[in-house]
């Protein structure tokens, strides 16, 4: 788990949201991950927060970006990937990371496409 450190607790898994649009590059699969507390509960919003995303074969990284969920105090971390074709299925890894210092734990996903 990224993010450990003596006496600080990694933010940890919210909520994971998949889905595709409707109107715009709609072979994308998109993710919305939704990382909370730990160091993220208080970190101004002057801190750059950066997602780390992974993608093992099967697809390819399209996008990635972290934003500041106004509502809960966390972070989001949302990509989209785009699938090869191959039907294989595909590992997604994800945290949150601010310089060199992880924030979050990290998000691990197998998707078949």
């Amino acid at each position: 788990m990224h993010g450990k450190g003596p006496g600080r607790a990694a933010g940890g898994l919210a909520a994971t949201r998949i889905g595709r649009s409707q109107t715009h590059d709609t072979d994308w699969v998109r993710f919305t991950v939704e990382f909370e507390g730990g160091p993220l509960a208080t970190l101004g919003e002057q801190v750059a927060v950066e997602a780390e995303v992974t993608v093992s074969g099967g697809a390819v990284l399209k996008h990635q970006t972290a934003i500041r969920n106004r509502f809960t105090g966390g972070q989001r971390a949302a990509f989209a990937i785009l699938p090869d074709g191959s039907g294989r299925a595909v590992e997604l890894r994800c945290y949150l990371h601010s310089a060199d210092a992880a924030l979050t734990e990290t998000w691990t996903y197998r998707w078949n496409t």
